[in-house]
């Protein structure tokens, strides 16, 4: 049983990978959280509040259908604002973490773009997570594969737990 779990975990796992724009987003939140001893309070939230406004923008824009309303450039204005604010402040912030910022948050802003471009695909969307099928057919066959092989290795771990148990039996009933 503890095997065929492992297997649907695995195989779930292996459908809901996050596109590389949930990577990106992630990974920005972790920079923006290990500066967190040198922003103020002020900039941090700042950071967070247009970081996540982004997010939600570009997630939106994947989601609905209707692409007219989508529109970030008043929210990148400001974020690039927040950026140049801090690249000022060379006293308190090393120019490499700054640039290192804004390196992630254009790798973010430019897979979202390729995702809200591509959104015209199916998609599924599990618990906050964006997947594009790019390969379902692929997944769904691996994920067959990896169900069969474990029912395979249940049946025989049962069947060989049943001889070894009818053989302690039998041993059992001899000695009476």
């Amino acid at each position: 049983m503890k095997t065929i779990l492992t297997i649907i975990l695995l195989t779930l796992t292996l459908l809901s990978s996050p596109t590389q724009f949930e990577t990106n987003f992630d990974k920005l939140n972790e920079k923006i959280d290990s500066l967190n001893d040198k922003l103020t309070t002020q900039e941090r939230i700042s950071l967070y509040f247009m970081n996540l406004s982004i997010h939600k923008e570009i997630t939106t824009a994947i989601i609905t259908k209707n692409k007219e309303d989508f529109n970030i450039t008043n929210l990148d204005n400001k974020i690039y604002k927040i950026f140049s604010s801090l690249e000022k402040q060379t006293t308190l912030y090393n120019d490499s973490e700054i640039k290192v910022l804004i390196e992630l948050y254009e790798k973010m802003k430019k897979d979202g773009l390729l995702l809200v471009k591509e959104s015209s695909k199916d998609k599924i969307i599990y618990k906050n997570k964006i997947i594009v099928e790019d390969n379902l057919s692929l997944k769904i066959g691996i994920a067959i594969l990896f169900l069969i092989i474990g029912i395979i290795i249940g049946y025989f771990s049962f069947d060989f737990l049943q001889k070894k148990l009818k053989s302690k039996v039998k041993i059992v009933e001899d000695e009476l």
